[in-house]
């Protein structure tokens, strides 16, 4: 009888398709304003950066752009001149810091995304000229909050420099992306996503309802209320492609002499087929078999796949998922350990400090031994010899969790399982 070493992995498939970048500045080419203004401007460069009159600055400063705002009127960047691309699904990251603000102000800063801007440093636009809007609060003595307008809700306050990351969509329906942290996430049609550097703050934020389905072609930042000091840098727009396949689950079971792999998908959007790859090193893989997909669908789906001759000892399972143009992105790995466990006891289980490995009978030669953690990654190793019938392993250096310990001896793999606590 052979035991199988199953892990539950929740995953997403890894693209290979770049993003689609619109426009690109980290303000490090110049320290002379006018240089980023163009007309009309290319990828990199405004039609507008300027303050509306006195009491606001606007510099390159250690490349950043700052605004500086101490009493009346207002200092913006502005974009409206159409990208060369009209994204649909649009990815917008920058870094932003409030290094000092003398009072708490809440909007102080306005960032619009949208069509038909005008030059007007002021104000913002009418609504049915933008699509995607957030705030930007200043926090006495320096910090900041990003302000769900619509929601009149905030994000916590953060302090220095931090990277900000929107994801708008105007695709007229959901759409699953990649996110900061790497988590797959979704962002349904007309709503924005926020991210703090690798934190959520907003998910499906509403899209102004009287710019619903406005394109996505220009953007316009403000700075028009509250005392204090402004940065952005790093600034890149892009369009984001949908991952093809959001995989809920990846698992391998047990079985008298196979191990049986199913996974689960949420959506997938022209998947051709699963191909299913086996390595027997964690490095080296193999198609084993394949599973035909289910082209472009918004429903829940399940797959399972035998296989029939595994490897003795670890097996390293992968997708590969492939679209029906040939493009493809894999999956993470999970593995099984095959082999008989019946020659060797494992105790205490829960261990804390020390695992003590008992073999009911001797070695023919001396062996291996291997721990894996529950992703399948090797994370101790060491020897045994051959006149030994007992083992001590020192588990100081792992933290609590579910383990698959492996004894190499010949050509026999043999398998227990321990809790470390």
């Amino acid at each position: 009888m052979k035991h199988l070493y199953g892990i539950v992995i929740l995953c997403a498939f890894l693209p290979y398709a770049a993003h689609s970048q619109i426009f690109a500045q980290d303000f490090n080419s110049s320290t002379v304003l006018s240089d980023y203004v163009g007309a009309p401007p290319n990828n990199a460069q405004f039609d507008v950066l300027a303050a509306s009159g006195g009491g606001v600055t606007v510099s390159i400063n250690a490349g950043r752009l700052e605004f500086v705002r101490t009493s009346a009127n207002a200092g913006g960047a502005i974009r409206n001149t159409d990208f060369s691309n009209t994204p649909v699904l649009m990815k917008a990251e920058f870094d932003l810091e409030v290094p000092a603000a003398t009072a708490n102000q809440t909007t102080a800063a306005q960032l619009y995304f949208g069509d038909g801007f005008s030059s007007n440093i002021t104000a913002g636009d009418a609504g049915a000229t933008f699509h995607t809007k957030i705030g930007i609060n200043l926090v006495s003595g320096g910090g900041f909050q990003v302000r769900n307008i619509n929601g009149s809700v905030n994000s916590s306050t953060f302090n220095g420099e931090n990277h900000i990351t929107l994801f708008s969509n105007n695709s007229g329906a959901s759409a699953n992306y990649s996110g900061p942290d790497g988590s797959t996430t979704s962002v349904a049609n007309d709503k924005i996503d926020v991210w703090v550097n690798n934190t959520l703050v907003f998910n499906d934020m509403n899209a102004n309802a009287a710019g619903a389905g406005v394109s996505l072609n220009e953007f316009k930042f403000i700075f028009s209320a509250g005392t204090g000091t402004i940065t952005l840098d790093n600034i890149l727009i892009s369009e984001f492609s949908a991952l093809p396949v959001t995989l809920l689950s990846f698992r391998a079971q047990a079985g008298s002499a196979s191990v049986g792999l199913f996974w689960r998908t949420a959506t997938e959007t022209d998947n051709d087929y699963f191909s299913i790859e086996r390595s027997s090193d964690g490095r080296q893989f193999a198609e084993i078999g394949r599973v035909a997909g289910a082209g472009t669908s918004f429903l829940p789906g399940s797959y399972e796949y035998t296989d029939g001759q595994p490897v003795g000892g670890v097996n390293y399972y992968r997708l590969r998922q492939v679209d029906f143009d040939g493009t493809y992105s894999y999956s993470p790995v999970v593995t099984a350990a095959a082999g008989k466990d019946a020659g060797i006891r494992l105790y205490p289980s829960p261990a804390t400090d020390i695992l003590t490995l008992h073999l009911l009978a001797p070695l023919d030669a001396d062996a291996a031994w291997q721990i894996f953690d529950q992703s399948g990654r090797l994370v101790l190793s060491g020897a045994v010899r051959e006149e030994a019938l007992r083992h001590e392993v020192d588990l100081a250096t792992l933290p609590e969790g579910m383990y698959a310990f492996v004894l190499f001896s010949g050509n026999e793999a043999l398998t227990k399982y321990f809790r470390k606590q």
